[in-house]
């Protein structure tokens, strides 16, 4: 969970220990989660407007994300109900071998799937991967903890992600070309820089220390 940033300086006599920011004992406890998950304060409908529509972002990417969170994208189990494909139809842009629909694509294939373990292990984060887009969704808008802001964050980072997923996945499909894993990572993370250079005029950070710690620098947002 992550908390307030405030200056931290090392003490080589004392040692390291772990604190429940939740409760004010700073002991885990079991109510603490439930009341943290249940408060108003959190995003329990995933249709909430202030969630999905970030007047930031262009409208291109917020259509596509209300067309994601809604299972109205044009995957293939999509234009197979529409009758715009036959019924045995199958395609597998990420090689996985599964008919694609919007979880599979995002998600559980086999080659974007790979996306994601990248992307956690770059912001540090260690969790089970859902397996539906909707629960990944408010995984990554909680990570924020309690500061809005952060969780505005957490929330672009996997806006940036899917975004860039459905476009390599649209230019296999139309144009017979995609990129690398690598350069789909490096493009989130370089796309996502640049946002917050233009929109953040205190975001100082050079593209080296966002690219070694992105939390850390996250924080000058808040």
């Amino acid at each position: 969970m992550l908390c307030s940033f405030i200056p931290i300086v090392l003490q080589s006599d004392m040692n390291d220990r772990w604190i429940w920011q939740l409760h004010a004992s700073s002991k885990y406890k079991v109510t603490s989660v439930y009341n943290f998950l249940t408060s108003r304060d959190q995003p329990s409908n995933i249709d909430h407007n202030i969630i999905i529509w970030h007047k930031k972002v262009p409208l291109k990417v917020n259509i596509f994300v209300w067309r994601l969170l809604r299972n109205r994208l044009s995957t293939t189990d999509n234009l197979i109900k529409r009758k715009v494909l036959q019924p045995n139809t199958f395609f597998s842009y990420g090689g996985c071998g599964l008919q694609e629909d919007s979880d599979n694509l995002i998600l559980t294939c086999d080659y974007f799937g790979q996306i994601w373990y990248e992307i956690f292990n770059w912001l540090g984060v260690v969790s089970a991967k859902p397996a539906r887009v909707k629960d990944q969704f408010l995984m990554f808008w909680s990570l924020g903890g309690f500061s809005r802001n952060i969780r505005s964050a957490f929330y672009l980072i996997w806006l940036f992600c899917v975004w860039i997923i459905w476009r390599d996945r649209n230019a296999r499909v139309f144009q017979q070309k995609g990129n690398s894993i690598i350069q789909l990572i490096d493009k989130i993370k370089l796309q996502y820089f640049w946002w917050l250079k233009e929109n953040h005029p205190n975001f100082a950070f050079n593209y080296h220390m966002w690219w070694l710690n992105p939390v850390v620098c996250l924080w000058v947002i808040t």
